[in-house]
């Protein structure tokens, strides 16, 4: 009897223990990233989108290219399937022109990019402008 009580005290105090542990345990979320405003490029706040275009795609300057190509350079492995760097961007002129399926890809890029600085504080690559 002695035994049994030892067992199922022992067995509550280890269940307290445990239960008690796992509600103080939070989670951290960070804040949902949100653009306010464009950022600069070649002394335009365009962030690089020059225009759209019907059939073709984004027309972008060299700094967005850049920036794209770094990106998929960093982030392209994670994508199913895979991205190459600057896959997708076509010269034109002194432009580039990105089609939509890879703009989607550039700004989940990002936003994954922005969250991991934010998090960091500081940039996990450095941009080849």
């Amino acid at each position: 009897m002695k035994f049994a009580k030892k067992c199922l005290s022992s067995i509550l105090v280890c269940y307290i223990l445990i239960f008690s542990g796992c509600s103080s345990i939070e989670t951290y979320v960070p804040n949902p990233l949100v653009d306010n405003v464009a950022s600069w490029d070649q002394n335009e706040q365009n962030s690089g989108l020059i225009d759209y275009i019907d059939g073709e795609g984004f027309l972008l300057t060299q700094g967005a290219a850049n920036r794209y190509k770094a990106l998929t350079e960093q982030y392209g492995e994670s994508h199913t399937p895979p991205l190459k760097r600057g896959e997708g961007l076509k010269k034109r002129g002194d432009y580039f022109i990105l089609p939509n399926e890879y703009m989607v890809e550039f700004i989940v890029m990002s936003r994954r990019h922005k969250r991991t600085i934010q998090n960091k504080s500081k940039s996990i690559f450095k941009l080849d402008i």
